[in-house]
């Protein structure tokens, strides 16, 4: 069980960040490695150029993070944390087996030109 947790940790952080490689991280971080069946999770969202130190808030609407189980996924509330730069928010396990957590920062537009 913690193993397979473990990878699918692993899996997530990697796929987090593989998704925002465009010089700006987001990534999910868990509240604990390993959680049985039905526990609270706390999970939060970075936002990032040093890893792992959340460094700006991207707009609520612009920000998704999910569990993913049993081949569905699902969206975890979240909410900001003006203090510390990051998502917040609570999900319960669905199992003590391997489950993902996804999370993700929509496109966005960091400049434009006077052409658009």
């Amino acid at each position: 069980m913690v193993r397979g947790f473990s990878r699918g940790l692993v899996l997530t952080v990697a796929l987090g960040v593989s998704g925002a490689a465009h010089a700006h991280e987001f990534i999910v971080k868990p509240g604990a490695m390993t959680v049985q069946a039905g526990a609270e999770l706390q999970v939060t969202g970075l936002s990032t150029h040093i890893f792992l130190i959340s460094q700006e808030l991207e707009a609520p609407k612009d920000v998704r993070i999910g569990l993913y189980a049993a081949g569905k996924r699902a969206d975890i509330a979240v909410r900001p944390n003006e203090r510390t730069l990051a998502y917040d928010g609570t999900m319960t396990a669905p199992s003590s087996g391997t489950f993902i957590v996804t999370g993700m920062r929509l496109p966005q537009i960091w400049a434009t030109t006077p052409e658009g």
